[in-house]
């Protein structure tokens, strides 16, 4: 097969991938007076474009054709208690416009691993066109298609619409190994690149709800502040000497602040790659005997969004902890006002993260400076 061949295919599977995740569905699409969400769609897509000027009988001839695929096949259970290496649907209430003039659809995941405590699970997106595999997937099934181990997020129960089946243990193993792994960037000039950060930005939009859920029953669970155990953990002196040659921002004086804000040395500052990825500079603290350690770490942000509820920022380390880690951040503006982010822990050999501000305003999400600490307790 030529290249000419395949470069059409590719371009076939990534417009029939944006079609699946960012068109609306033919209930809103075919609307007989297009409101403001739908106009703004259909001056940028022109599948839907050339859908709605459709022949009324060629319409109702490919409406029916859905439908009867829709009715074809397996039906999804809802079994009693969701496990692990399950592949689940997620409600259509998730499903909604943004902005741009997108209309975002949920996507099918794999349940990876139940976050302790809670009714939480992470889950690893998915997607059914091999033509769209990549360095960091897993092929599942012909049913399931392929698991993308560099899109995993955190989901909670209520988001669960229907089970379609589970893959073996090996599999998830193998999931699990792909999602704890660091890899290479894709080209940024190619379609897999486009596609990528399409399914990033599908994947954070359906869990923000999740991520606020789990966050609000984590709060009235924790006795003590993380805050206030971390200034119990780590005593101002030992912070203040771990960053001896750092820029310190003036009249800083809180433990907490001192190891958020505090700026490393150029020559201890890790590399930044030279593509147009977002990246931000973290500080890693851990102690060491009567000691404190303090690290500067690149973090990769994939994905930010506000709603209502609060502000999401999702991300990746550079490398996985073979200890759980805790993420504390702020949102820190010129006039001094410093918004502290919900707690976030990642389990060992994770490095995916999700940082939820909750209850800020969209100006404050845009005014704020975003600062973020990686804590080990270990």
């Amino acid at each position: 097969m030529n290249t000419t061949i395949d470069d059409t295919q590719l371009k076939r599977a990534w417009q029939t991938a944006f079609e699946l995740r960012l068109c609306p569905d033919g209930i809103i699409l075919f609307a007989e007076t297009p409101d403001e969400n739908l106009h703004r769609h259909l001056q940028m897509c022109h599948i839907c474009r050339e859908k709605r000027e459709m022949p009324l009988a060629q319409r109702a001839a490919w409406e029916e054709l859905q439908r009867r695929f829709a009715g074809v096949g397996q039906k999804p259970a809802r079994p009693e208690k969701p496990v692990a290496g399950q592949v689940w649907s997620l409600k259509r209430s998730l499903a909604g416009w943004i902005e741009e003039g997108y209309f975002y659809k949920p996507p099918m995941v794999l349940l990876l691993e139940r976050i302790e405590g809670s009714r939480g699970f992470k889950a690893v997106q998915l997607y059914g066109d091999r033509l769209l595999m990549g360095e960091g997937d897993v092929w599942l099934d012909d049913r399931f298609g392929f698991a993308q181990g560099w899109n995993c997020y955190s989901l909670h129960e209520d988001a669960f619409d229907g089970c379609w089946g589970a893959v073996a243990g090996m599999t998830l193993n193998q999931v699990a190994e792909s999602v704890s792994m660091k890899h290479a960037p894709v080209d940024e000039d190619s379609i897999l690149y486009f596609f990528r950060r399409m399914e990033i930005k599908v994947g954070a939009r359906v869990a923000l709800p999740s991520v606020a859920v789990l966050v609000e029953k984590w709060e009235t669970s924790v006795e003590e502040s993380v805050i206030d155990f971390f200034k119990r953990l780590f005593p101002v002196e030992a912070v203040k000497n771990a960053l001896t040659g750092w820029r310190i921002p003036d009249g800083v004086v809180d433990v907490f602040q001192l190891a958020v804000s505090a700026v490393a040395p150029s020559k201890m500052a890790p590399l930044k790659a030279a593509n147009k990825t977002c990246y931000l500079q973290a500080n890693y603290i851990r102690k060491k005997g009567e000691s404190v350690i303090i690290e500067p770490l690149l973090t990769e942000i994939t994905f930010t969004d506000w709603h209502g509820g609060g502000y999401l920022v999702s991300g990746r380390l550079a490398e996985p902890f073979a200890n759980p880690v805790q993420l504390l951040a702020v949102l820190s503006h010129a006039s001094g006002q410093q918004i502290q982010s919900e707690p976030s822990t990642l389990t060992p050999e994770t490095i995916d993260f999700d940082i939820f501000f909750k209850g800020v305003s969209r100006a404050e999400t845009v005014s704020g400076h975003l600062q973020l600490l990686v804590v080990s307790y270990a």
